[in-house]
């Protein structure tokens, strides 16, 4: 496995990404937040890929017929959002923040938020509260402009966005 060093910085040597679920190398360590900017592409490209996946699962229900319409789009919608979810909860990362290099971690831990957090507080909840409560997405994403630049579905779910790690092995 690759690992910080004390040695210098080769410019030459092949990244080597951080596996498995850590995403600071020890605890305390102090990884900064994913700028603002990396956050809203990623959160665009994700929400861009669920209106593709309504066209498109839409369009194969319309050809079905009339009433098969509304079935097929929804379960579209549904495995779109289960396979986002599988990516977040293993990963911490959807679509959008695989591209962005971009992960979701636990605020305390470093490490990726377990199931309930990282999907369904953070995600699934205020998808569901945006239908329901009026400018809830807008307060939410207002958040970001807070000190420590962490959403309101940050706060609830006690997460952080931050850079994925690369480290150098100078091996």
């Amino acid at each position: 496995m690759a690992r910080m060093s004390e040695e210098p910085y080769n410019p030459f040597a092949a990244p080597v990404a951080v596996d498995g679920p850590a995403v600071v190398e020890e605890p305390g360590d102090w990884v900064p937040t994913a700028d603002a900017g990396r956050r809203f592409l990623a959160r665009f490209v994700d929400n861009m890929l669920m209106v593709v996946a309504m066209v498109v699962f839409g369009m194969v229900g319309a050809v079905a017929g009339d009433e098969a319409v509304a079935i097929v789009m929804w379960g579209g919608l549904a495995a779109y959002f289960l396979g986002q979810g599988v990516l977040i909860a293993q990963r911490g990362q959807s679509i959008g923040k695989i591209l962005l290099k971009i992960r979701i971690v636990d605020v305390d831990s470093g490490r990726i938020p377990r199931f309930v957090f990282g999907v369904m507080l953070r995600e699934w909840a205020f998808l569901l509260g945006g239908m329901v409560i009026p400018f809830l997405g807008l307060v939410d994403a207002l958040f970001i402009f807070s000190s420590d630049q962490r959403c309101l579905h940050d706060y609830v779910a006690r997460t952080r966005v931050v850079p994925v790690q690369v480290t150098y092995s100078v091996d």
